[in-house]
């Protein structure tokens, strides 16, 4: 017997082996304009600190 929630196990797997797995970016360091993300140097032109105020010690 089956429990009910067996059929999302069997999506999800499903989806994983079709390659729509998704793994959040890893991102090192604080957060400034420019970040670290899986090991690589970007630009972050998605933060709300892209003028690096956050880790001013000012503020």
């Amino acid at each position: 017997m089956t429990t009910p929630t067996e059929w999302m196990k069997d999506e999800y797997n499903d989806l994983v082996s079709k390659g729509f797995d998704w793994k959040p970016p890893v991102i090192g360091g604080p957060s400034t304009g420019r970040a670290i993300i899986d090991g690589k140097k970007r630009i972050m032109l998605c933060a709300n600190n892209y003028l690096s105020m956050s880790n001013h010690p000012k503020v």
